[in-house]
């Protein structure tokens, strides 16, 4: 094999060693995800099959273009470098310490479903006849950002407004089995909310993830609702995420206004 290609074959294998052992690793992270869902077993194998893929990578390229005694440091080099690119990426995915103090605003409902859920309330300004306004935020496992802009026009249309950190996000409590995260979870959680408000029915605001937790809601207990809102599901029509967001958040709260104030 002549010198210009060993070269080649060499520059070849190293690039192979930049693009094929996150993919064998995702793929092994899979395969064996599918069979336990303990992550230190998919993670670990993910790790050992990214660190030996990109070793015997690197090391047939060594062989090609580097002198003998340098080809194991180069390999090993590539191998610890790959396992610290996933830690980079994959431990920052982790547990994060506990929140600051609690805000004074902020209260905690404990519900039957095993959950704590954190929530702020603005009351309405003329005694709350109406059906509560509930918003529910994006995500999943997004925390939520405490009551919307446009609470003060609903106060004093005479609402009362809650915002809650739905299960697993915010200040709400997390589940020690991810398996638990479900939709039926989450739509058992708000029903326990409404019970706990003690109203027969909830006017639902939900923002991108919260409107299809609104409609699991809605079709679980089409009675409790007395009216909802979807905000942000997706685009209804090509470009239609841009004009509305060209006009918010005015427009937002003027639509949502017109709207619940024609509930009586």
């Amino acid at each position: 094999m002549s010198l210009l290609t060993r070269r080649a074959t060499g520059a070849l294998l190293a690039l192979l060693g930049i693009a094929l052992p996150p993919v064998a690793a995702a793929a092994t992270m899979l395969a064996v995800a599918a069979v336990t869902d303990a992550p230190p077993l998919f993670l670990g194998a993910a790790a050992l099959v990214l660190a030996a893929s990109a070793y015997g990578l690197a090391r047939a390229a060594a062989r090609l273009v580097l002198a003998p005694r340098r080809r194991t440091a180069a390999a090993l080099l590539a191998g610890v470098a790959w396992i610290g690119v996933a830690a980079a990426v994959v431990l920052p995915a982790g547990p994060h310490p506990a929140a600051g103090a609690v805000p004074a605003q902020v209260r905690f409902w404990s519900l039957p479903t095993g959950s704590r859920i954190a929530y702020v309330h603005a009351a309405a300004a003329t005694g709350g006849a109406r059906e509560p306004v509930v918003f529910l935020h994006g995500g999943p496992g997004t925390p939520g950002e405490g009551l919307p802009s446009v609470t003060a026009a609903l106060v004093a249309a005479g609402f009362d407004v809650y915002a809650y950190d739905q299960l697993g996000a915010g200040r709400s409590n997390r589940l020690s089995d991810v398996n638990g995260y479900t939709v039926a979870r989450h739509v058992a959680d708000l029903e326990a909310i409404r019970i706990q408000l003690g109203v027969e029915r909830l006017i639902l605001v939900g923002q991108s993830w919260g409107a299809s937790l609104a409609a699991q809601y809605l079709a679980a207990h089409p009675a409790a609702v007395r009216a909802v809102v979807f905000t942000g599901p997706g685009p209804i029509w090509p470009g239609a995420g841009h004009a509305i967001a060209a006009n918010q958040p005015d427009r937002y709260r003027e639509l949502l206004i017109t709207f619940l104030g024609t509930l009586r």
